[in-house]
């Protein structure tokens, strides 16, 4: 990939995030995809092991703030300990997941699990947090969509844009998509055919995809670059945070806040 073309950001899924943080936890080469990242390549980093620690450090502070804030949204105080310690950090976990919260509950568990600096059991966690294993792990996983999509944000923020004078896309609102290569290839087909139409529409019944179907159309051409711009406009009014809130459009046609 040559280092001015963006990365596909459909390609960073939870899946290869936790590739990547598994990675980190037992000093392993990271996933070499995720360095390929704007938000790694733009930074004056020589050797692959300097790119790796600029990508641990992203994920690091991507994680710690978003759990940050979600304990400040929770109102749980979380001091710091003189010695960090198996001990401390299985009681802040404790903390976290007394809340019933599930957005915190993610974090945490994602955090815990794979960036504190003990490494512990999924067992052991799972039972400072009050819940069986196989609960704790769904909230890893629902983690890591989290982080998937914060990741996403970041790097949108990085790229430089393509369009000068439109509006970005937006960060897509699924981890992978699935059942959709087909009308993948047709749209672009009919997009850069030489009798291409000036308008092409998605109709369907609500729910069923059109937007994701679209804006990986989008996201596609940004990649190739066949068009000199790609404007992405939305008559949303309203988004769904990561906590699950609804959040009013203030500016109609924008994409949401990255």
């Amino acid at each position: 990939m040559d280092k001015e073309d963006p990365m596909n950001l459909d390609a960073l899924t939870p899946e290869l995030i936790e590739t990547a943080l598994k990675a980190l936890r037992q000093a392993q080469p990271l996933p070499p995809a995720l360095l390929e990242l704007h938000l790694v390549q733009s930074c004056p980093c020589r050797s692959v092991a300097e790119q790796e620690l600029t990508l641990a450090q992203h994920l690091h502070t991507l994680v710690n703030t978003a759990l940050r804030e979600q304990r400040q949204l929770a109102e749980v105080a979380v001091s710091t300990p003189p010695a960090v310690t198996r001990q401390t950090l299985l009681a802040a976990l404790a903390a976290d997941f007394q809340q019933d919260t599930a957005s915190l509950e993610a974090w945490s568990a994602l955090y815990y699990r794979y960036l504190a600096p003990v490494d512990i059991g999924v067992e052991t966690l799972a039972r400072a947090a009050g819940v069986v294993p196989q609960q704790f792990r769904r909230r890893v996983a629902q983690g890591l969509v989290y982080l998937a999509d914060a990741l996403r944000r970041a790097e949108l923020t990085a790229q430089p844009r393509v369009a000068t004078t439109g509006k970005p896309l937006p960060p897509p609102e699924y981890a992978r998509l699935f059942g959709l290569e087909e009308h993948l290839v047709v749209l672009q087909r009919r997009l850069t055919a030489p009798d291409a139409p000036a308008f092409l529409s998605l109709e369907g019944l609500g729910g069923i995809g059109k937007t994701a179907l679209a804006r990986a159309v989008a996201q596609q051409q940004v990649q190739r670059r066949d068009f000199q711009e790609v404007l992405w406009v939305s008559a949303r009014q309203e988004w769904f945070a990561e906590t699950g809130a609804l959040i009013p459009q203030s500016r109609p046609g924008c994409a949401p806040p990255v």
